[in-house]
């Protein structure tokens, strides 16, 4: 767990910040939470930052060190088990933080330091009221709390974000599908498309992030011209039964990105498609451990 500097945040890629969003910012969803976060004591944040370190240098040496317990604990809803302690190694941060900066501008040619895997909007609305302060010094409205991941770590794991699209027109969906993407007669190919009973394998590009955006870009044209909704489902078995359930339902299974491209391509193009990416699935995220006051 880290506190960091909100004047370090944008979701705007031409900002070039060290902290940056990774997936598009719906910026009518912000002033609701900045309102919120505006009168809280508390914040207890599901923001997660992910850090780029190939070398396991930050956040895994301190996982092997020392320090006292502050909980251990199981989870609700078949999410495992957490244990949390308090290590003395604020020095050995700082220097692997200082090298992955340097690192960053090497490969990009420009300081990218973190980017926002989940939470974005509460960070943007945290930035948000920290902008609209205009105090000196910084008080504790100026910082946010955030969980810091290294993308590499072995227990984090990118999983696609499945469309589902209810009362629309689903034999046209499923012709403009087809039309957009054609139909892979290799063997071997899994159906990623579902309709009724039909099982469909549409030919996307082997580019996942180009297969996600494309079809979004599809998915919004034609709701907004022939009318349904599109939801967004974690875990291709609810995919399944939520088609299942109504034949009318149309079930797009889409590929997941490798978490390897995740920096580069931010850094390159900005923020990633809509719902490009989960990280884990639904059951691992309904946890909220650790808070901070930000009353004063």
């Amino acid at each position: 767990m880290l506190v960091v500097d909100l004047e370090a945040y944008s979701f705007k890629h031409e900002d070039k910040a060290l902290i940056r969003a990774t997936e598009g910012t719906v910026v009518e969803r912000v002033p609701p939470r900045a309102a919120v976060r505006a009168k809280c004591d508390l914040e207890l944040p599901h923001i997660m930052l992910l850090v780029d370190d190939p070398g396991l240098t930050l956040i895994e040496p301190l996982v092997r060190a020392e320090g006292r317990e502050l909980y251990d604990t199981e989870l609700n809803g078949g999410g495992g088990r957490i244990k949390g302690k308090l290590v003395d190694g604020r020095e050995r941060v700082e220097c692997a933080l200082e090298k992955l900066l340097n690192d960053s501008t090497k490969k990009y040619g420009e300081s990218f330091l973190f980017g926002v895997g989940d939470g974005n909007h509460s960070l943007a609305a945290a930035a948000s009221v920290a902008g609209g302060l205009g105090l000196k010094p910084k008080t504790s409205k100026y910082y946010a709390l955030v969980e810091v991941v290294n993308i590499y770590n072995e227990g984090l794991n990118f999983e696609p974000i499945h469309r589902l699209i209810v009362g629309g027109k689903s034999k046209e969906l499923a012709d403009a599908l087809i039309g957009k993407f054609g139909v892979a007669t290799d063997k071997g190919n899994k159906p990623n498309l579902i309709l009724g009973k039909q099982r469909i394998c549409l030919k996307f590009p082997e580019d996942a992030i180009k297969a996600v955006a494309e079809t979004q870009e599809l998915l919004d044209d034609f709701v907004r011209k022939h009318g349904g909704e599109i939801d967004y489902i974690h875990g291709e078995s609810d995919l399944k039964e939520l088609c299942a359930r109504d034949g009318d339902n149309v079930g797009i299974l889409l590929p997941s990105m490798s978490k390897s491209d995740l920096f580069e391509y931010v850094a390159r193009n900005g923020a990633l498609p809509r719902k490009t990416f989960s990280m884990g699935e639904a059951y691992e995220k309904r946890y909220y451990l650790e808070a901070r006051a930000i009353g004063e």
